[in-house]
């Protein structure tokens, strides 16, 4: 599997995610109660969340993640598998910069990325 997350599919920038890569959609909608106590929900839509930590970032690519989460680019997240390639219109939605811990050992950054979009 090879994930890559750029403006296009040309510039972007290749990622290793480890082993905790989340998926899932949460239900966009409301829940209200009665006075008898019944459940109503109302479900207005679903959009997707990809969360993963990644390891082994040069200093290149950490400015430029942390410049798309800043600027709230929107960028696509391709999906590469042997017979075919997901394509995902996201935006990084971590409350802090994305990536910014640095390795000492290996010279490396290293982050957690969570994605949103539809």
């Amino acid at each position: 599997m090879g994930y890559i997350l750029g403006i296009s599919s040309t510039d972007g920038i290749e990622l290793k995610p480890m082993w905790n890569y989340r998926r899932d959609t949460p239900r966009i909608g409301h829940a209200s109660r009665t006075y008898e106590g019944r459940m109503f929900r109302t479900t207005l839509g679903h959009y997707n969340r990809v969360e993963f930590d990644v390891e082994f970032v040069t200093s290149e690519h950490m400015t430029i993640i942390n410049s798309w989460w800043e600027s709230g680019a929107e960028l696509l997240l391709f999906i590469t598998s042997d017979t075919a390639t997901e394509v995902n219109s996201v935006i990084i939605a971590n409350e802090m910069s994305p990536i910014g811990m640095y390795h000492q050992n290996t010279g490396y950054f290293k982050g957690s990325i969570e994605l949103e979009g539809y």
